[in-house]
């Protein structure tokens, strides 16, 4: 698979966490992934948080956002709740 894969919270904690119940799936799902995970930055700080007892998957984490296996796709203004600029809507 080339094309970005767009992650949540859920499998990136799973895929840092040895201990998580989904762990061994996950892992095993990104062997297969040759693209980047895309993800932004409002998941990592939530990731950050579930994993804040174990430092060692936060540096892992924190090493991983360049790219391999993590890209963080850019938020602005456009993306907010409730802005409706983009939509015709007033």
């Amino acid at each position: 698979m080339n094309a970005p894969v767009l992650v949540d919270t859920g499998p990136i904690v799973a895929i840092l966490a040895e201990s998580d119940e989904h762990h061994e799936a996950c892992v095993e799902q990104l062997r297969h992934i040759r693209a980047p995970l895309l993800t932004c930055w409002p998941v990592i700080t939530e990731v950050a948080w579930l994993l804040r007892a174990y430092p060692l998957a936060i540096r892992r984490l924190l090493s991983s956002l360049d790219g391999r296996p993590f890209k963080i796709a850019p938020l602005n203004e456009a993306d907010l709740p409730g802005n409706c600029h983009d939509s015709g809507q007033v």
